[in-house]
């Protein structure tokens, strides 16, 4: 039980906290990094843990970020889980050359573009000089709630992906 009480309130595991937007790049190059290279291997449950912790962790740096500018960021709270799905789920269509309709592209275009914007938006922001602690999503207010509801929703279309 302390160790995982010493694990939690740590400033990269914790929700708690700010990131400047020196470390949410660090954070979130090295989460890509990592993730990127797990998922090439074709072992599909390593691939769903480390979608898990991924998870999790980026939602930890976009809370922290968002916290570092005075922002709740439900938005973006929001909107990067279903981007990392349709981007894992397009990764796992063309790895097994599975037959795909051309509103996928449109669903792909749309969370390309959004993930780029707000990831440029939470990296070029800069933060406020009197940050407000308190600031949390809705979406966040039980974090590890709403890890799990993403990570079933996740699992859900992985489950039906696979059944072609």
């Amino acid at each position: 039980m302390k160790i995982l009480k010493a694990i939690s309130n740590n400033h990269y595991v914790s929700f708690f906290g700010t990131y400047n937007r020196l470390e949410y790049l660090g954070i979130t190059l090295l989460l890509s990094s990592i993730y990127n290279r797990i998922i090439r291997y074709d072992l599909i449950l390593l691939s769903l843990l480390a979608y898990l912790i991924v998870l999790y962790f980026n939602l930890t740096a976009i809370q922290k970020r968002c916290r570092d500018f005075n922002v709740k960021g439900t938005i973006f709270v929001f909107l990067f889980p279903f981007c990392f799905m349709v981007f894992d789920y397009f990764y796992y269509i063309r790895k097994h050359e599975i037959q795909y309709n051309a509103h996928f592209n449109k669903i792909l275009f749309f969370a390309v573009s959004s993930y780029i914007i707000g990831f440029l938006i939470l990296l070029l922001v800069p933060g406020k000089k009197e940050k407000n602690m308190g600031l949390i999503s809705p979406l966040l207010r039980h974090p590890y709630l709403y890890v799990g509801v993403c990570y079933i929703l996740y699992l859900i279309g992985f489950y039906y992906l696979m059944q072609f």
